[in-house]
């Protein structure tokens, strides 16, 4: 025989061997999924959410894609791997490695003050101002908490949220605890634009999504419309699935305006999985990497299963364990999409779920393909979950009927109704218009609201649609001529009130 036939035969041969072998592998770690199918399936229908996809990542490689549902209910059309969602706060880990990339060629330090990058950069806290590092803003140290009603449903530009930070009441002293704020990373993604010399869109897309081959992962709500295979937005409210309006999250768009797809989001757990390497090529040093991933602070959090640790930040990541398992993982949570990300480096596992509508489905679904992926017996954690909302529901309905202690009962404003009503303005979060409307006031915060009277000077300002759950108390204030002058409302959490000064005009003057 030819000795070169015979060579030919025998790299067959090899080759061959080794698919077979690759094969064998890969059957074996899908076997674990048996049943994966008709649970989702399952919950999805109890949970009513109409649509989902998954991807499981397992040393280097994709082992398992698939949609469920519909990404147009109406239409019946019906999610792949390849369906955009809408991926909110996982966006944020991904401006962090694009920071971490620009530490590697030398031109950033986490710990140096913002204003050595920004010099226009304030906040309210003057000696905050001046010492806050990008590393405290990724940790939510800053100081100020999430003061969220500035930047959602509003109309303001990303460069307006970086020039209203000023104003916003921080409730804080710098690094002395964990506070959420979106807004801050819109100071991220300007530091990358200042030493990239490239807005944040184009360098996140130069840096990580092109050499992580994420083409068809976009940045706006325009973008992702004009794809062709993408999902919906839908909520759940009390049973009925209703398609909704998409938020617009460019104003903040580094902290959460990425959208993409199971497939692609794969790329990036294998990416983060081979510390920082992708298909033989390393995007940002395995060094910066295990830095990004070291944990910082501790997210003040509990939880009453043995199967969960407490939470850790990192510069990216949420960093905890499940099962004795070290686990790193993200979720996004935006108006009609819930999605969440995760890896087990030990194992070489990463899981991306991305779904509809705001639930915990997504939790839940990635917890149990952990214990199919790991051999354990499976936590039944959606009876837990079902056991929960059933607790919550009951004591909502205890809340709700017990009297109210606080109020003050057969009392009456001091003044008269259309002294109340005129334009009220506050430099971060605009304008509430009060409006005399026949016997009762009526207000507009971006949307309209109703109001009534509490006590005294208080009122009470709610949705007709869900009384009870959105009642949000309106407090006015008189100067020494007695004029109502003021108004106050509780809109961030640890900021007892937010005060917001009546306008003098033509129409109200005092």
């Amino acid at each position: 025989m030819n000795k070169k036939l015979l060579w030919l035969i025998i790299l067959i041969l090899i080759t061959l061997l080794n698919f077979g072998s690759i094969f064998a592998e890969a059957e074996k770690e899908t076997d674990n999924l048996k049943g994966l199918d008709s649970l989702i399936e399952k919950e999805m229908k109890e949970w009513q959410v109409p649509g989902l996809a998954i991807a499981i990542v397992k040393d280097d490689r994709v082992i398992y894609a698939k949609g469920y549902g519909f990404r147009d209910v109406e239409k019946q059309l019906k999610v792949t791997p390849e369906t955009i969602f809408a991926i909110a706060s996982n966006t944020k880990s991904m401006t962090c490695f694009a920071l971490g990339i620009l530490e590697d060629e030398g031109k950033f330090d986490w710990n140096r003050p913002i204003k050595d990058y920004l010099p226009d950069f304030k906040l309210k806290d003057e000696y905050a101002t001046n010492h806050v590092s990008a590393k405290d803003l990724v940790l939510h140290q800053s100081g100020v908490p999430g003061h969220d009603s500035v930047w959602y449903g509003s109309n303001l530009s990303r460069d307006d949220v970086y020039n209203i930070l000023q104003y916003l009441e921080p409730s804080k002293e710098l690094r002395s605890g964990w506070q959420y704020n979106n807004m801050m990373y819109v100071v991220l993604g300007k530091i990358i634009e200042k030493i990239s010399g490239k807005s944040w869109e184009e360098f996140m897309n130069d840096k990580l999504l092109t050499p992580l081959e994420m083409s068809s992962t976009s940045f706006s709500i325009k973008d992702l419309t004009n794809s062709n295979n993408y999902s919906l937005a839908y909520s759940n409210n009390s049973g009925e699935i209703k398609k909704i309006e998409y938020r617009d999250l460019d104003n903040i768009a580094p902290a959460g305006a990425i959208n993409s797809n199971v497939k692609e989001m794969a790329n990036w757990l294998i990416f983060n999985l081979n510390g920082g390497k992708f298909k033989d090529k390393q995007i940002i040093s395995e060094a910066i990497v295990n830095k990004l991933n070291n944990p910082r602070v501790i997210i003040p959090s509990y939880s009453d299963y043995k199967e969960l640790f407490y939470n850790t930040y990192s510069l990216g990541w949420v960093v905890t364990t499940y099962r004795g398992n070290t686990i790193y993982f993200n979720t996004g949570e935006i108006d009609g999409f819930r999605a969440i990300m995760s890896y087990m480096p030990a194992e070489n596992i990463g899981i991306v779920v991305l779904s509809t509508t705001r639930n915990f489905i997504a939790d839940l679904i990635t917890y149990n393909i952990y214990d199919k992926m790991l051999g354990l017996e499976e936590v039944p954690w959606f009876d837990r979950a079902r056991e929960n909302i059933a607790k919550a529901e009951e004591t909502k309905k205890t809340i709700t009927n017990l009297p109210d202690t606080i109020k003050k009962l057969n009392t009456k404003p001091s003044h008269k109704l259309e002294d109340y009503a005129g334009r009220y303005k506050h430099p971060a979060y605009g304008l509430v218009i009060i409006e005399k409307d026949g016997n009762k006031l009526k207000g507009n915060m971006r949307e309209d609201f109703s109001i009534r009277h509490y006590h005294y000077e208080i009122f009470e300002a709610y949705d007709e649609k869900d009384i009870e759950t959105s009642k949000i108390k309106i407090t006015f204030y008189t100067n020494s001529n007695g004029d109502v002058n003021k108004l106050s409302m509780p809109l961030v959490a640890d900021i007892d009130e937010i005060i917001f000064d009546k306008i003098l005009d033509d129409k109200n003057k005092q």
